[in-house]
């Protein structure tokens, strides 16, 4: 991804999420599935069967030797993920949302549509 001041470029990433609510009485069943889907062989066999990239240091070794996946692999522990826990990131995904294509429009000004995401993201929507 660019970035705001021309530094060296950042690789983004997205998530999913696995989650569990709070409910009487199952901490100890939740506890029991998170610690079975994160085995090692679990939760690699889970990504390799879906095409994923590996969420774990177990997995960045498991799946290390294979080359299709190096480029990417070489760049997971670096990545910046989605800060979806900053209360604006709502509002500047939907300012991304909406307005990203007119930079590239006919008449389009992409340096005044990321000028403008970017006083989003400053000024919290």
């Amino acid at each position: 991804m660019p970035t705001k001041d021309g530094g060296t470029a950042q690789t983004f990433g997205v998530t999913d999420y696995l989650m569990a609510f709070k409910k009487k009485d199952n901490q100890d069943a939740v506890k029991a599935f998170y610690d079975l889907y994160y085995q090692k062989d679990q939760v690699n066999e889970f990504i390799k069967q879906e095409g994923f990239l590996p969420v774990t240091k177990t997995g960045l070794d498991a799946f290390a030797s294979d080359t299709k996946l190096k480029v990417y692999l070489d760049t997971l522990p670096n990545v910046h993920l989605t800060p979806t826990d900053d209360p604006t990131w709502d509002k500047v995904k939907l300012a991304v949302q909406q307005n990203i294509g007119l930079g590239v429009g006919s008449n389009g000004d992409p340096k005044k549509v990321l000028d403008d995401l970017q006083k989003t993201a400053e000024n919290g929507g």
